[in-house]
């Protein structure tokens, strides 16, 4: 019986090994708490050009979480070295009037961190600063930034998912706006300049879920449709809070609110120095060499979580159509819409005997793609008309509830545009792939004050639609 046992125990232990493995690659099932909408947003591509994606709708998910008040080196000096008088004072104010402004930047810290990954799943973590408890906040702290040094899996590819926290210490809860910004670059220079540049991204989001008073929580957004790409494995992050009156992220900093930092452990996927960008000497989303401030006795990294597809693949759709639906076409074929820049301008004229409010001018793509089984649908669309004002609209069929859904509009112009957009709303993605794997796309362009002469046509020389897979 004895080898028989041995042999049982060898099979259990071997178990025992692949399960957490076995767990670590099945999927995540990402069931949305709510959604969030992009205030405004812009997001750098590939090539230079930065793609606008305003309007996307962002599921989320939300836990309580307990974070504990800590205080940074420049605010435990300044309270050692305030009177009993000045406390009390300095109790009744902001930390934008303390008079300690002008001490030395905290010292430098080291790099902490440099776990690796698990084993790869559908999500897989390239930065993970969140140890699960232990979270701290800092008193006045709506904006600062944080270095993140992520492994090489996540190089080159979307950011899938992005975990952050927040304190709430405000008495009643009312809507605020949360802004992320992304830079590649730091190079300190002179105090009154800002000292990160390159930036790929800059996007807000409107947070209006009523969350407890004096509580802090934990929230992981899925950004895939963003295509926030980050091209190194170092790059800065800034997490700010804001007044949501103003939609282009320039609302005042709404103070009571404030980051929550994974203040006892270090980053486990990736690694970050041990310091991080209060932004106080002014508040003002302008990070510099004397705004660098450390805890004493805990980490100095924001709670934050990255996640990319390790699985997932862009591929564009083939096309196999490409026409006017409204209006005589003027010139153009096929191969027209595939290249931009190439002189071959697939052109319209306009239809007038429609309604008032139908486009003049419409342009339909056809086209095919690998799998029903999508996590992101986009277009890439370059566009000219010959005189305006217009506006042009661009949408997506969604084969399953039979609709045209806008996903697109803006002025026409005189010059060639190019224009990327991504699909942002809650119906379900594999609705917009229909029979024999087949993707549609509307290019519409409107007189919307019915001005124009009727010697004028518009042209498509690039007409593409990508989708993700997981």
């Amino acid at each position: 019986m004895r080898p028989l046992r041995t042999a049982l125990l060898a099979v259990t232990a071997g178990l025992a090994l692949i399960a957490p493995q076995i767990a670590a690659a099945a999927p995540d099932t990402f069931i949305p708490d709510g959604y969030v909408t992009v205030a405004f947003g812009k997001v750098k591509n590939p090539d230079g050009t930065w793609r606008d994606i305003s309007g996307l709708r962002l599921p989320y998910r939300i836990t309580p979480i307990f974070a504990k008040k800590i205080m940074t080196e420049r605010q435990r000096i300044a309270q050692a070295l305030t009177s009993p008088f000045e406390k009390i004072l300095n109790a009744t104010r902001y930390r934008g009037d303390n008079p300690f402004r002008a001490l030395a930047p905290g010292a430098r810290g080291t790099t902490s961190g440099g776990g690796t990954a698990n084993a790869p799943t559908a999500d897989q973590v390239v930065y993970s600063a969140d140890a699960g408890s232990g979270y701290g906040y800092v008193e006045d702290d709506p904006s600062s930034l944080d270095d993140i040094n992520i492994s090489t899996a996540g190089v080159n590819k979307p950011l899938n998912k992005l975990t952050f926290g927040f304190q709430y210490n405000l008495p009643t809860f009312g809507n605020f706006l949360i802004r992320w910004r992304m830079y590649r670059n730091y190079n300190p220079i002179a105090a009154a300049v800002g000292d990160f540049y390159d930036e790929f991204a800059d996007f807000g989001v409107i947070w209006n879920q009523s969350v407890p008073v004096n509580a802090a929580s934990k929230v992981e957004i899925s950004i895939a449709q963003a295509g926030v790409t980050p091209t190194q494995t170092s790059f800065y992050m800034a997490q700010q809070f804001r007044d949501a009156s103003n939609l282009q992220g320039e609302g005042a900093f709404w103070l009571g609110v404030e980051n929550v930092y994974n203040a006892a452990g270090e980053p486990s996927v990736g690694s970050s120095l041990d310091q991080f960008w209060y932004d106080w000497d002014p508040r003002d989303g302008n990070y510099k060499e004397n705004e660098i401030d450390v805890f004493e006795a805990n980490k100095a990294d924001h709670l934050c979580v990255l996640k990319v597809s390790s699985t997932g693949t862009t591929a564009n759709a083939f096309p196999t159509g490409f026409a006017t639906y409204i209006g005589p076409t003027l010139s153009g074929t096929l191969t027209s819409i595939l290249f931009p820049n190439d002189n071959n301008v697939f052109t319209g004229g306009p239809f007038f005997a429609g309604p008032r409010n139908s486009p003049l001018i419409g342009f339909q793509y056809d086209g095919i793609v690998g799998n029903t089984n999508i996590t992101s649908i986009s277009a890439r669309t370059a566009t000219i008309a010959t005189a305006g004002p217009l506006t042009m609209r661009t949408s997506f069929f969604h084969f399953a509830t039979n609709t045209w859904v806008q996903v697109d509009a803006r002025p026409a112009t005189t010059t060639m545009q190019t224009v990327d957009m991504t699909y942002g709303g809650v119906l379900p993605l594999a609705g917009f792939i229909g029979p024999g794997n087949a993707v549609r796309m509307r290019i519409d362009f409107f007189d919307v004050l019915g001005v124009l002469p009727r010697s004028w046509n518009c042209g498509v020389d690039l007409a593409q639609m990508t989708v993700t897979n997981p």
